[in-house]
């Protein structure tokens, strides 16, 4: 039996619709961008934020707090455990410490996070000194 299907398009032929495909994309390319692009969602938001905490990565956590979305916040912010709820503190007040201009994204974020969770943050110890330096920072500035 021969390997080659003679009935499957040639390289060339496969080549020029693709070109074809390409051409029309170009054309309608910015009508199905507006279309395709949604704002992420809070089940996504709060995954990628979880995600970004057990890594300790702060760049995909900025990522995840220049959401302005009022039920993004308040629905990731709800999902997070308490070791999470001390891991964000502590992310909070480090960049609160290290750079100001980060604070109008952190407010929200951090408003939500301190009313949803303000008794588990205070019936941890090790939490108490992250309290204390948000305290600090806040009256600084």
């Amino acid at each position: 039996m021969s390997e080659y299907n003679l009935d499957e398009p040639t390289m060339e032929e496969k080549l020029a619709t693709l070109n074809l495909i390409n051409r029309e994309n170009e054309i309608h390319g910015t009508e199905k961008q507006s279309l395709s692009v949604a704002p992420p969602s809070a089940d996504s938001v709060h995954i990628l934020l979880k995600q970004a905490l057990r890594a300790d990565d702060s760049v995909a956590l900025l990522t995840c707090l220049y959401n302005r979305d009022e039920k993004v916040i308040t629905k990731s912010i709800s999902l997070l455990t308490p070791a999470d709820v001390v891991k964000l503190l502590k992310f909070f007040v480090l960049q609160i410490q290290s750079r100001g201009a980060v604070l109008v994204c952190l407010l929200p974020w951090l408003q939500t996070l301190l009313n949803r969770h303000m008794s588990s943050i205070v019936s941890q110890e090790s939490s108490l000194s992250l309290l204390n330096s948000l305290y600090q920072v806040c009256k600084m500035k």
